[in-house]
């Protein structure tokens, strides 16, 4: 199964947004009416696009709140994801699941 890291929903704001629609970070905090300093960090995928954040999105930009906590939920959950098929596949060791097993 091919693993992909998706994306912080801030690289999502900031490139298909922001800066699609030539504005700055500080210009589109005003529009979302919200402090620059937090929409900095999350289009540097320092902070999470929250519920508040989210709405503030879907009302900006015609999107929808669910969207976005979905998006980030992807990203949240993403090293869980990889850590779980990590887990079915190597057992103690380091050994492959097949490796452990006993010969039949």
């Amino acid at each position: 199964m091919p693993m992909y890291d998706p994306s912080h929903p801030g690289e999502i704001v900031l490139h298909e947004y922001i800066e699609y629609l030539d504005m700055t970070v500080a210009e589109a905090a005003e529009r979302l009416d919200m402090d620059t300093r937090q929409l900095t960090a999350i289009v540097e995928g320092r902070e999470p696009v929250t519920l508040n954040v989210a709405r503030r999105l879907s009302l900006v930009v015609g999107s929808n709140t669910a969207m976005w906590l979905r998006l980030q939920a992807g990203y949240d959950n993403a090293p869980a994801r990889k850590d779980s098929l990590r887990d079915q596949s190597y057992g103690a060791g380091g050994k492959t699941l097949a490796a452990n097993q006993a010969p039949h």
